[in-house]
Parts: C-alpha cells; sequence; structure tokens
C-alpha cells in the first residue's frame, strides 16, 4: 500500500536534495525502470486501465537494453562532460516522474524514486542532518543493548602443577602436605 505526496516545501526540497546523492548506478537503475514502464504504454503512460499494477507494465528486455545502452554512454561521455553530468542529468528526469507519480510509503516516510515502489530506490523526505541523526540515535540504542564487559580481576595465586605461583611477590611457592 502507498500514499500519495502531501508534504511540506521542505521535505520536497529535502527528498530531490537525497536523490542527487544517490549513486550514478543506482540512478541508472531507476532511470531504466522509468524507461520499461512507460516504453510499454506509449499513447498515455499515466492514465493506462492497467495504471494500479505498475508491475504488469515493467518491460524487462526494455530494461536490460537501456540499461547496457545507458552505462555505456556515461561510461564514454564521462571524460567529454564530466563525473557528474549523468547524475545531474539523470536525477532531474527522475524527480520529474517522481513528481508526476507522487507516491510514497504509508506514514509519507520516503518518497518512491522508481514507479514500482522497490525498497532500494526510495528517499527520505528528511533532510541529511535528520537522517545522520537518528542514524546516530540508532546506533547510540544499539550500544546501550549491548552487555558490559567486566574486567576480571586477576587471582594473587595460580597453580603451577605442585608449586604456586604468586604474582604480587612474583615468586613459586612450594605447596606443603
Amino acid at each position: 500500500m502507498s500514499w500519495s505526496w502531501g508534504h511540506s516545501t521542505e521535505a520536497y526540497i529535502n527528498a530531490e536534495e537525497n536523490l542527487h546523492r544517490r549513486s550514478l548506478k543506482t540512478l541508472q537503475e531507476i532511470w531504466c525502470e522509468w524507461k520499461a514502464y512507460r516504453d510499454n504504454d506509449e499513447k498515455d503512460w499515466w492514465h493506462s486501465e492497467t495504471r494500479g499494477c505498475a508491475i504488469s507494465q515493467f518491460d524487462l528486455e526494455v530494461y536490460t537494453t537501456e540499461l547496457k545502452a545507458l552505462r555505456k554512454k556515461c561510461r564514454e561521455d564521462e571524460k567529454r562532460l564530466g563525473k557528474n553530468f549523468w547524475r545531474e542529468a539523470l536525477a532531474n528526469d527522475i524527480w520529474s516522474w517522481m513528481e508526476d507519480l507522487a507516491t510514497c510509503t504509508n506514514g509519507g516516510w520516503s518518497a518512491w524514486c522508481c514507479p514500482f515502489g522497490c525498497s532500494g530506490h526510495m528517499v527520505s523526505f528528511s533532510s541529511q542532518e535528520e537522517l545522520m541523526e537518528a542514524g546516530r540515535q540508532k546506533w547510540l540504542a544499539e550500544k546501550r543493548k549491548q552487555p558490559k564487559l567486566v574486567k576480571a580481576k586477576k587471582q594473587r595465586f595460580e597453580s603451577v602443577g605442585s608449586m604456586v605461583y604468586d604474582r604480587k611477590t612474583q615468586r613459586y611457592l612450594e605447596l606443603r602436605k
């Protein structure tokens, strides 16, 4: 189940910034998922009768072909256009499609970046600082749950065969019967 967007302007700005922080590889995958989804219904993809069932509109052949071609083009253009050119271009395309779909998780925590709501293809509406603080709080909570290590006291005497070693005096003592 999913919700429609209904957030503040600040939340949309955060989501777009979080999208632009995604890796080029992830953006390529998301962009190709959109292509595979949209190219399957070229007439009017948004008002399709099967719009409610996005998986039925996914064309695996289009996806794999587009992904191979896009990755090749990105590698070829990297030196000429710069490292971030394709990241920005793909993120801008994806953001415009995301705004059209305007779908997020239950509770409105994360926006869907792809038409299928894949868990790896979502971005938070929270700012980077809020996400880092939430991660820090989670780490602290997990640390509190861990059992504390208690340092064992060293015993003064240690038995070694028929002798006893006294750590305080650093001498061996003979046991008497």
